[in-house]
């Protein structure tokens, strides 16, 4: 308690993706936030996508952004590992559907398979013009 100046600890439960719905415009915006602030504060550190944040951070963030409406509240963040795992966070819970879609799964396994490297990155860029827009 000494260490924590006489408060008790706090725990933030990760938010249940079935209850968060997110318009698109307003996940594209964290997207891009989280890209842009990466980029200025942690191109020099490794391991940012490898390492994950501090859960509480990253739980606060995450509700502070979507359920509080408060999207510059990246912004406020200095820890690009807390950043990270958001990002990841988002793309793994909170998107209906992954970044790879279902319906293209199968077509992109089968795309990385090709001995080729070309013809894999042909028929990669290929799929990725099926995506939603």
């Amino acid at each position: 308690m000494e260490i924590m100046e006489g408060k008790e600890a706090t725990y933030c439960e990760p938010m249940q993706a079935a209850k968060l719905r997110v318009p698109q415009e307003v996940g594209m915006d964290f997207v891009m936030k989280c890209i842009d602030r990466l980029g200025s504060l942690g191109l020099q550190e490794q391991g940012i996508y490898r390492v994950s944040g501090a859960q509480t951070k990253m739980s606060k963030l995450i509700a502070n952004t979507f359920e509080d409406k408060n999207i510059d509240a990246v912004l406020e963040v200095d820890d690009v590992k807390v950043i990270a795992s958001s990002l990841k966070y988002y793309f793994r819970e909170i998107l209906p559907e992954p970044l790879l879609t279902f319906s293209l799964h199968a077509d992109f396994l089968e795309a990385m398979k090709t001995e080729d490297r070309q013809q894999k990155i042909t028929n990669s860029r290929m799929l990725c013009l099926g995506f939603p827009r």
